[in-house]
């Protein structure tokens, strides 16, 4: 009845490795299988839609069918293994609770002590606290006594049981049978599944309805469960992102439009449907003096074709920023927008198909004296005196994106970042007349930038890399190509750039495995590090990579003979 001795777990190990290299040997076996009736399926459906046959189609069904039965048993596999660690651990927590040496510091808590620890976690770090439910049962039980601390709330899975998510917002019910108030959310993300509708539709609205304390929601792919959730949404909602496919009707428009009186910010995209008469009731039907929009973000949205602007400038005095992208608005509807004296960003990504962005360009210049943040990407070509244009009257700018800069040469860039010293992001795309004039340029004029990106440029060498010493703030750097910067150059950069945390570089064959170790030996803080056409690194060097830097969360490495990974886009800055 004593604790097992050291041979009894050396044979069970022993055990439930060769058991687990069985397993996994099965694993393999099905997964090679399922490969090839994957491969059979794709050709016996082609068969179908080209040749279409009472046989062809029998053996489309039989491998699909087959390919079901594989994942049913790759799903009992999981599950066995999982058992197999749960039955690999009971014996050590065994002898943790039976051997009198060993010190209970969590296992023997009673609950109420966890239910006094876990708040305590939820307060100081949200991102450990998502962990704690996760341990087991206890811990979940007494995790449910946080929810009154809880701020934030995301659902990433697609989820259709709208009840059961309102049970889980929902405080349980007390000795007497009443139940607590709900969780003081400010912040709420729900993913729908799209393809399918919520078995309790109009949980929905009651999930929402219990949040009163609610500032920001974030709909995505909501499809037909927006007719039962705009209605219901608290009245002190602040931010409002609706994303994919929304059913959006006008009338519903019209009433959140007057419901929502304390909405500072509304962000809709892929919603094909949207259009200027529905912007126009969700944010400028109130009068100026109590309209609280700030900010309006619309993206992918082919009925927006900029007749709400002038709508939007008579009601949204307070009106901060506005962003258009992928739609089909034209600059000169945008005109009204310079009568606003408190625009601080204007962002038009890939607005229009005309050949010159002057139109947008003089948008941008006869805006307000509090212009802070201009994006002009896909909005025409741009040339020297459009920059030049952009700088003499908008000298304040703190952020600025533009593309392509094709046609901008050296000398007008120099000139430019001369005029702009408060710019601390910077990116250009298709600056393929900038090279290490560039870089030169910005070490001089903008030492405390904290953001650059160009791509398709000239091409760096070690002589522009060198020149960024004084670029000591800089936080995202992102240039391409730089296949002419060797393996000195990319120490010298990171010695230099030492705060930097995302780091790309496109078509860097210097980057070998001692050099990717110094840069991150210079770069404490890196979080994102991202090259491509890179010598090859084997398991053990990417190993070691991950190993050098605690901070590091994501690493890319694309070897030469894959290609090139396409670089970030400007916008996206």
């Amino acid at each position: 009845g004593g604790p097992p001795s050291a041979a009894m777990l050396e044979a069970s190990e022993q055990e439930v490795q060769e058991q687990q290299q069985l397993l996994l040997a099965k694993r393999a076996s099905l997964h090679a299988i399922l490969e090839k009736t994957q491969s059979n399926l794709g050709h016996f459906s082609s068969q179908c839609r080209d040749n279409p046959s009472f046989e062809v189609e029998g053996l489309a069904r039989f491998h699909q069918d087959r390919v079901m039965q594989i994942q049913v048993e790759l799903k009992t596999l999981r599950a066995i293994f999982k058992e197999i660690q749960r039955e690999r651990l009971r014996p050590l927590r065994s002898v943790l609770k039976q051997d009198p040496s060993a010190e209970p510091v969590t296992i023997d808590l009673p609950t109420d002590k966890y239910t006094l620890i876990f708040p305590m976690v939820v307060a100081h770090d949200g991102a450990l606290a998502r962990m704690l439910p996760q341990v087991c049962k206890t811990w979940r039980d007494a995790f449910g006594a946080t929810k009154r601390y809880w701020t934030s709330f995301a659902v990433t899975r697609p989820i259709t049981d709208m009840r059961a998510l309102h049970n889980i917002l929902t405080p349980a019910p007390d000795s007497q049978g009443e139940r607590g108030l709900p969780p003081p959310l400010r912040h709420l993300t729900l993913l729908f599944d799209e393809s399918k509708p919520c078995i309790h539709p109009h949980a929905v609205g009651d999930v929402l309805a219990a949040q009163s304390s609610l500032h920001s929601l974030h709909l995505a792919t909501p499809g037909r469960n927006m007719t039962n959730a705009l209605p219901m949404l608290p009245t002190n909602l602040r931010e409002l992102r609706i994303e994919g496919s929304p059913d959006l009707q006008h009338a519903t428009c019209l009433t959140l439009g007057s419901r929502l009186v304390n909405l500072t910010s509304l962000h809709v995209s892929d919603a094909p449907g949207f259009n200027d008469n529905m912007l126009t009731s969700l944010v400028a039907l109130r009068p100026p003096d109590v309209n609280t929009i700030e900010e309006i973000s619309v993206t992918r949205c082919r009925g927006v074709r900029g007749a709400s602007v002038r709508a939007i400038v008579r009601s949204c005095r307070k009106l901060r920023s506005l962003r258009f992208a992928r739609c089909q608005v034209s600059p000169l509807a945008l005109e009204p927008l310079t009568e606003l004296l408190s625009l601080q960003e204007v962002s038009l990504v890939s607005i229009s198909r005309g050949a010159d962005a002057a139109p947008a360009v003089d948008l941008v210049c006869n805006c307000g004296p509090r212009l802070r943040s201009v994006v002009l990407f896909n909005a025409g070509h741009l040339y020297n005196q459009s920059l030049d244009r952009v700088v003499a009257l908008q000298p304040h700018l703190t952020r600025l994106i533009l593309g392509p800069c094709s046609s901008i040469t050296s000398d007008a860039f120099a000139a430019a970042v001369a005029g702009l010293p408060h710019l601390t992001h910077l990116a250009l795309g298709g600056c393929n007349l900038l090279g290490d004039c560039a870089l030169t340029s910005i070490a001089a004029s903008l030492p405390r930038i904290e953001h650059l990106l160009m791509t398709d440029s000239a091409g760096f060498t070690d002589a522009g890399v060198f020149s960024m010493e004084e670029c000591t703030s800089l936080k995202t750097l992102t240039l391409t190509p730089v296949s002419d910067v060797s393996s000195s150059g990319l120490r010298v950069l990171c010695d230099y750039c030492d705060s930097l945390e995302h780091l790309y570089l496109g078509q860097c064959p210097a980057a070998n495995l001692p050099t990717i170790l110094e840069m991150l030996d210079c770069c404490i803080h890196m979080k994102v590090l991202i090259l491509t056409e890179v010598p090859s690194v084997t398991a053990e060097g990417i190993s070691a990579i991950l190993n050098s830097n605690c901070n590091l969360k994501c690493l890319v490495l694309v070897p030469d003979e894959s290609g090139a990974l396409p670089p970030p886009s400007p916008s996206a800055v």
